[in-house]
C-alpha cells in the first residue's frame, strides 16, 4: 500500500507539470506525447519480468515467503528509472514562482462557491441528470472488469490455461504463467496506443457513440474469450480486444466550408472537448492558441425534478490579456458544457475582432 501511494505521489504531478509549463498552443501536443510515452512505459514494464527471466537467465523461482529475482529486479529497475527521471525533471525544468503564477491570474474574476455539505453527495446522486445515470452502469461494470482482470488474470491463467492447482504458486510453471501475463498485458497496452491513432477516422465514419460501444464490446469479448482458451499464445488475441476498449473525445465541425475532424486525449471529457474544439478551429483562428480553460463548475438546478433536473455549467477561460466566464444549461451535463465552451470561443473571437 505504501508503494502504491508512493507511485501516485511521484507520478501525478507530471500531468499538472505539462499543463503549467507548456504554452497553450503546445499543450495538446504535450499531452499527446505524454500519453504515448506512458503507453510505451506500460509495455516495457509489463514485459520486463519475462525478458529478465527468459533472455537474461535471472531466476524466476521464488523461495517460500519471497518473490522471484526477476520480479524483484524489475521493481528495482523501475524505481531507478523513476528516480532518475524525477531528478532530471527537478534539475532541468524551470518552475514558475508563486509571484509569476499570481500574475497570470491577476485578471481572473473569483466566483465564490457556497460551502458544500457531506449530505450534498447523496442529494446530487438522487438529482443526477438522466444521461449521467445511463452512463453510471457502463462506468461501474467497466471498472469491475478492469480491476478483475488486473487482480485475477495471473491465477486464472495459471490454473485454467497452464493447468496448475489453486495452491501451486511457487513452481516454475506458475512463474511462467505470471511472466506470460506480463507479456499479454504489454500487448493490450501496445494495441491501445495503436488503436487510439485510428479512433478519429473510425468515429468519423460511424459516429462517436457507436465507436465507443464497439470498443467496449471488443474488450468484453476479449475478456470472455479467456475462459475458452487453453493455449497461452492464443491469449494475445484476447488482449487485442481488451486493448480496443479505449475511448477518447472526438468531434467534427464545419469551418469556412471545410469539415475539420479533431481528437484530444485528456483527463476528462470536458477538457478533451475543449482541446478538440480549439484544435479544429485554431488553423482558421490562430488567436485561439492563446486561450485556455482555467476553471469549471457544475450546479444541479431544480433538484426536486430528479432525473429531469437541469445542470448549470460555468466555464472560466483566459488568454494573455483577459479572463471571462460563460454558462451552459441543459439536462445533459456534456451538452451544457459544450454550450459553455462554444460561447467561450465565440466571445474570444468577437473580442479579438474588435481590436
Amino acid at each position: 500500500m505504501i508503494m502504491d501511494a508512493s507511485f501516485i505521489v511521484a507520478m501525478e504531478p507530471f500531468r499538472a507539470l505539462v499543463a503549467d509549463m507548456l504554452p497553450a498552443d503546445q499543450s495538446t501536443l504535450g499531452f499527446t506525447i505524454q500519453t504515448f510515452l506512458i503507453g510505451i512505459g506500460a509495455v516495457i514494464g509489463s514485459w520486463l519480468p519475462y525478458v529478465l527471466a527468459e533472455w537474461f537467465g535471472i531466476s524466476k523461482v521464488a523461495l517460500n515467503g519471497q518473490s522471484p529475482d526477476n520480479l524483484v529486479y524489475s521493481f528495482y529497475i523501475g524505481a531507478a528509472v523513476m528516480i532518475v527521471t524525477i531528478l532530471w525533471t527537478v534539475f532541468t525544468t524551470k518552475e514558475y514562482s508563486p509571484k509569476e503564477l499570481a500574475g497570470f491570474n491577476a485578471n481572473k474574476e473569483i466566483i465564490k462557491e457556497e460551502k458544500g455539505k457531506f449530505s450534498d453527495i447523496f442529494r446530487d446522486i438522487v438529482a443526477m441528470p438522466k444521461t449521467m445515470k445511463q452512463l453510471a452502469p457502463v462506468q461501474f461494470f467497466s471498472w469491475i472488469a478492469l480491476f478483475g482482470m488486473w487482480v485475477f488474470t495471473t491465477p486464472a491463467v495459471a490454473q485454467h490455461v497452464y493447468g496448475l492447482a489453486v495452491t501451486e504458486t511457487k513452481s516454475v510453471v506458475f512463474q511462467d504463467a505470471r511472466n506470460w501475463v506480463g507479456i499479454i498485458f504489454g500487448v493490450y497496452n501496445g494495441v491501445a496506443m495503436i488503436y487510439a491513432l485510428f479512433l478519429p477516422a473510425i468515429a468519423h465514419k460511424i459516429g462517436r457513440k457507436l465507436t465507443h460501444s464497439l470498443s467496449l464490446t471488443a474488450g468484453a469479448i476479449g475478456l470472455l474469450s479467456i475462459y475458452f482458451i487453453t493455449n497461452p499464445t492464443t491469449l494475445i488475441y484476447s488482449m487485442i480486444g481488451v486493448g480496443m476498449a479505449w475511448a477518447e473525445a472526438t468531434l467534427h465541425i464545419d469551418v469556412k466550408g471545410a469539415r475539420q475532424f479533431s481528437s484530444a486525449d485528456s483527463v476528462g471529457p470536458v477538457e478533451a472537448l475543449d482541446r478538440a474544439l480549439r484544435n479544429s478551429l485554431s488553423q482558421f483562428y490562430p488567436s485561439l492558441k492563446d486561450m485556455r480553460l482555467t476553471d469549471y463548475k457544475v450546479r444541479v438546478l431544480d433538484t426536486k425534478d430528479g432525473t429531469a433536473a437541469k445542470v448549470r455549467v460555468l466555464i472560466e477561460s483566459q488568454d494573455d490579456h483577459d479572463s471571462w466566464t460563460t454558462v451552459g444549461v441543459h439536462e445533459n451535463i456534456i451538452e451544457a458544457s459544450w454550450e459553455a465552451l462554444v460561447d467561450s470561443v465565440e466571445y474570444k473571437l468577437l473580442k479579438d475582432a474588435k481590436k
